[in-house]
């Protein structure tokens, strides 16, 4: 069988001994991606996260490789458009664009819309952007005025496609050693498939459409034809556009994702394997949360909820009525009613639980989201209702808005803790078929043109509104309640000091809130004397908190024998309190030692309780060595005997656990079951 771990370890160490090399591959890699024709073939979401991934886990350094990154990627348009500069029009005889014109006629259509932003806007949103250079050549664009927009363009390209997989390989290493390897190739792969998946989908949308639409339109003429269907078309037709079947259509549709709902809602309740993704999700998220982060997305989830939704569009409703719009208050009515009563119906159905961890949090069933149906449902509404009196080439923009007000309240919602991702992507197509449904019955007779800046006016007036008045209210003790918070508890000192079973938490989770290492370490003192104390002997003191300028600073830094992790190791989403490193004279090692602060007061102390791992620690390449339990073995064993020498003015004792007394969750740690207790006297315990 293919070992993938022995095959590429010798690669990573050569890369990590020879980040020149690192950079010289990174600028083919991006230069192919940026040449027409080549570009489009390699997949470079794939290949710029997988070296942003080896930044990230400190294989390579940051700033060269970007370096290089961004050079390739101007090379390579540079070449595309010196390519299209010399043919010109001749462009469109050769191979293989005189077989398939359809990609130059795209671009050019690109152009002519967007002039010469075409360049920087079509690498990242137009036709397929290795395209784009070559087509400015073709077009005669002035190379001055190419490059003043390729260069800005490629360096943006370079860093934005490169930020996942640096993220990607931070977080490897917040896994149990030996995984880190796993994970970034299981990332990948998932990365890539999704990739194939996107295009795979984009081919089958368009048939399935295509499709749906050959057949409804050959099923409405049918039912045209025969009279005894023709009860169809009455139900169904717009009477603006008789001869058009979108309305059957758009019934195609809700039948989709109404039965998409029903899957997953059924999964949810059988807790099947739709929800595997939902703890790491969440876990994730709440280990990025802050105070800006938490601010923001509390304002977008007042927004959403039903305190504002409800109101605004019961206000709406009267406003309807006021201007006799009978027809749209009519349906706007059974939006409101529908949206309501399915999320009360189904949370009354089965009581799904919430993720939990937060201070006063909802306490309803998670399964669907109220904030994020009632979002798709209101807004989407509103947006149909827009379109309608829109002119073809702009009636997308009330939809485009309607998705990224979905699209954000269902992110603040997984963010802030109070739902499962299958929460809101669940109540997402709820809301979508609820649209749908409404829609077909809301265009089945004529209506009066509802004035679109004066109805625009009135919504945000009414929506802005009230959702200021309810952040005023609200905010403040939404922002307690939908805080992170761990339960804390009183234990005996002498009950800490001789316990025979584990009464003090054992270990910590990563950021995927999977078990990553046992503590090692329980100090009962003076955080500020702990501090004095070893940096005194020569240990060296470091920021524990990751700032954005403290993790560019640690990026930025070439990958060294004992660099720290791009990601400052969190317990209960909080950073350590103590961060201290020591050079050890034999074998070229340091040791690495971290203090959090413990959600336990010991009695008849006046002293806190700190729970710490001490450890080895290696370069960040030899972290993704293939020898599993060697490298578990020599970053964590006989760890807690580098740090007794230093405890001259601390009483301090060793105890163990066995292996059948440790939780079984722990087991993959291969944990020695050692624990260092140490306590504030100078005498021993």
């Amino acid at each position: 069988m293919l070992d993938l771990q022995s095959i590429s370890h010798p690669i990573i160490t050569y890369l990590h001994h020879h980040p020149h090399s690192a950079g010289i591959i990174t600028f083919f890699i991006a230069m192919a991606e940026a040449l027409a024709i080549i570009g489009t073939i390699i997949p470079g979401s794939v290949t710029m996260t997988a070296v942003g991934a080896l930044i990230g886990s400190g294989v390579i350094p940051a700033v060269s490789t970007v370096i290089w990154a961004i050079y390739g990627a101007i090379v390579g348009d540079s070449i595309s458009y010196i390519v299209g500069y010399y043919y010109k029009t001749r462009i469109h005889k050769i191979w293989p664009f005189n077989r398939y014109p359809h990609w130059l006629d795209k671009g050019e259509a690109f152009f002519a819309r967007h002039g010469g932003k075409s360049v920087i806007i079509g690498r990242f949103f137009g036709p397929d952007r290795s395209m784009v250079p070559l087509i400015a050549g073709s077009l005669n664009m002035r190379p001055i005025r190419f490059l003043l927009a390729a260069v800005p363009s490629a360096a943006a390209w370079a860093i934005a496609y490169m930020i996942p997989g640096i993220l990607i390989g931070a977080i490897s290493l917040e896994l149990p050693p030996g995984m880190a390897f796993e994970f970034i190739i299981a990332v990948l792969a998932v990365i890539f498939v999704i990739v194939l998946l996107s295009w795979l989908t984009r081919l089958a949308f368009r048939k399935l459409q295509s499709t749906i639409g050959t057949r409804t339109a050959d099923f409405w003429q049918h039912c045209q034809k025969k009279k005894s269907l023709n009860w169809i078309i009455r139900a169904l037709s717009d009477p603006r556009h008789p001869e058009n079947h979108r309305q059957l259509i758009l019934l195609v549709y809700a039948v989709i994702t109404a039965s998409l709902f029903i899957i997953l809602m059924l999964n949810v309740f059988a807790h099947g394997y739709l929800i595997a993704l939902n703890n790491p999700i969440h876990y994730l998220l709440l280990s990025f949360r802050t105070n800006l982060g938490d601010n923001i997305m509390l304002l977008i989830t007042i927004f959403g909820s039903k305190y504002v939704m409800i109101p605004s569009a019961c206000l709406l409703l009267l406003w309807f009525l006021y201007k006799k719009y009978l027809r749209t208050a009519t349906h706007w009515l059974l939006t409101i009613i529908l949206a309501s009563g399915f999320v009360e119906l189904i949370k009354k159905l089965h009581y799904n639980p919430r993720p939990g961890f937060l201070l006063h949090g909802p306490t309803t069933s998670s399964f669907p989201s109220g904030h994020t149906t009632l979002t798709v449902t209101f807004i989407g509404m509103l947006a149909v209702f827009f379109a309608q009196q829109l002119p073809k080439d702009t009636r997308r923009i009330p939809y485009v808005v309607a998705i990224w007000i979905g699209c954000l309240v269902a992110l603040s919602r997984v963010y802030l803790g109070a739902h499962w991702p299958t929460d809101v992507i669940g109540a997402t197509l709820l809301g979508v078929t609820i649209c749908l449904l409404v829609t077909v019955s809301y265009r089945r007779a004529t209506f009066p043109p509802l004035p679109v800046k004066s109805t625009l006016i009135i919504v945000l007036i009414i929506f802005l509104m009230v959702w200021a008045a309810d952040t005023v209210i609200a905010f403040k003790s939404l922002k307690t309640g939908m805080t992170p918070h761990w339960s804390t508890h009183k234990i005996a000192h002498k009950k800490w000091l001789n316990r025979s079973t584990p009464i003090v938490p054992l270990y910590r989770n990563n950021r995927l809130g999977r078990p990553i290492e046992a503590f090692n370490l329980e100090w009962n003192a003076s955080l500020n004397n702990i501090k004095q104390n070893l940096v005194n002997s020569g240990w060296k003191l470091h920021i524990a908190r990751t700032s954005f300028a403290g993790f560019m600073n640690r990026l930025a830094t070439i990958s060294t024998h004992h660099r720290l992790p791009l990601l400052t190791q969190l317990y209960h989403n909080r950073y350590p309190a103590l961060l201290l490193t020591k050079d050890l004279k034999h074998n070229n090692q340091a040791v690495i030692l971290r203090l959090w602060q413990s959600d336990i007061t010991l009695k008849n102390s006046k002293y806190p309780l700190w729970l710490g791992v001490i450890n080895y620690h290696l370069a960040p390449h030899k972290l993704l060595t293939p020898h599993k339990h060697f490298t578990i073995h020599k970053l964590f064993f006989g760890a807690t005997k580098e740090l007794t020498s230093y405890l001259e003015n601390y009483s301090w004792k060793q105890i163990t656990y066995k292996l059948d007394a440790q939780p079984k969750i722990m087991q993959n740690l291969l944990w020695d079951g050692k624990i260092l207790q140490i306590g504030a006297v100078a005498s021993r315990i």
